[in-house]
């Protein structure tokens, strides 16, 4: 996985570049930037690959902050984004593998991330050749040369939305068939789940069988699937979550990497009944990363990023009070008190309006004790 930094102050180029990167696979972007000196601060923390730099920015521009960088991190590759030609002498004084001038082209950013893995020793099999499950959001699965992969039905997506969550464990088909059909009999189970086995294993097998589903040898009824040369997000995200690494200035790299996992939360566009405890177990993991590195970042005063995370959080639970006080807490230490009396209000509407629920307790006096002091 190559972590990338882009740095530009004007906001549409940095939101164009961020959106042509995503499209190339193994690729992470762990920060964006509009002023070079929170640039600074953020890239010693994060510690990425590869920092895409405009050249002509306020205060500090491209090439000076490049200096300073590589004083500290000789490997850091810099990939200087500009709209001016006459730079090419001073960009080939500095460690940069390459420039790219404006406006950007998919093709010309996807050589030179090719060109920056080999010589960053990430095999390019990482960013062509791996197929892609997506389970945050809704539910998709990308084959390897970026093309949406269409499961023959709706029931086909959600047997191996359930094979995904348990993966590499034997499963008994009756279990399988309670999930998905709660209402059938027991040979109409039986049928419908051979029936749509047999279905996904013929998509699976034409697209190379990145995803093998076997019967347990000595048991007809059980069955295991695994994942093989495929990227899963919610591997990713499980894989992370089990290690419980202490966030701190050695690990945000890691914790950025995961929070940008957290897009929506799990099948989003799946409403079946066995889902939900699922759903709530993702979100819970989720709005703890969120906060664990929105708390690293107010301890560092970025208040910026602190509430980008926890706005993230938000958008997957909105009830949640302990993202909301964290949030009021960012207002009260910026002094700024319009937006922390705007958020309150935004905060006790839901809760009122939507649950029925009076906000009090340690919400209500915090809140008064910000307000008071200010």
């Amino acid at each position: 996985m190559l972590k990338i930094v882009i740095v530009d102050d004007e906001k549409p180029t940095l939101c164009q570049l961020n959106k042509l990167i995503k499209n190339i696979d193994g690729i992470q972007v762990v920060g964006k930037y509009t002023l070079p000196s929170e640039a600074y601060v953020g890239i010693l923390t994060l510690k990425p690959d590869v920092v895409f730099l405009d050249i002509e920015m306020p205060g500090m521009n491209g090439i000076e902050l490049a200096g300073k960088l590589l004083e500290i991190d000789e490997d850091l590759q810099i990939v200087y984004v500009t709209a001016h030609k006459h730079y090419a002498l001073d960009i080939f004084k500095v460690n940069s593998i390459n420039f790219i001038m404006k406006p950007i082209m998919q093709d010309e950013l996807t050589k030179t991330i090719s060109r920056l893995a080999k010589f960053k020793g990430i095999q390019q099999r990482n960013l062509e050749e791996k197929n892609y499950i997506k389970c945050f959001g809704a539910f998709e699965i990308v084959s390897k040369n970026g093309t949406n992969i269409k499961l023959t039905s709706k029931k086909s997506a959600e047997l191996l939305a359930y094979f995904i969550l348990n993966r590499n464990q034997q499963i008994e088909k009756w279990k399988i068939g309670e999930a998905l059909w709660p209402e059938n009999n027991e040979n109409h189970v039986s049928s419908n789940f051979h029936t749509t086995l047999f279905r996904l294993r013929k998509t699976i097998e034409k697209l190379g069988g990145f995803i093998n589903i076997t019967s347990i040898k000595g048991s007809k009824d059980g069955y295991c699937c695994q994942l093989e040369n495929v990227d899963c997000d919610l591997v990713r995200f499980d894989n992370f979550y089990v290690k419980n690494l202490p966030v701190n200035a050695q690990t945000i790299g890691e914790y950025e990497i995961v929070s940008q996992l957290c897009s929506g939360e799990l099948f989003e566009d799946f409403n079946y009944e066995w889902c939900y405890p699922y759903k709530q177990k993702y979100i819970s993991g989720m709005v703890t990363v969120l906060e664990e590195t929105a708390d690293y970042y107010m301890k560092i005063k970025q208040y910026d990023r602190a509430l980008s995370h926890l706005q993230t959080s938000l958008k997957l639970d909105r009830f949640n009070e302990s993202t909301n006080l964290k949030i009021m807490k960012i207002y009260y230490d910026q002094k700024d008190k319009n937006k922390l009396i705007k958020h309150f209000q935004s905060f006790q509407h839901v809760l009122e309006n939507e649950l029925n629920i009076p906000l009090e307790g340690e919400n209500m006096m915090i809140f008064r004790k910000y307000i008071n002091c200010r």
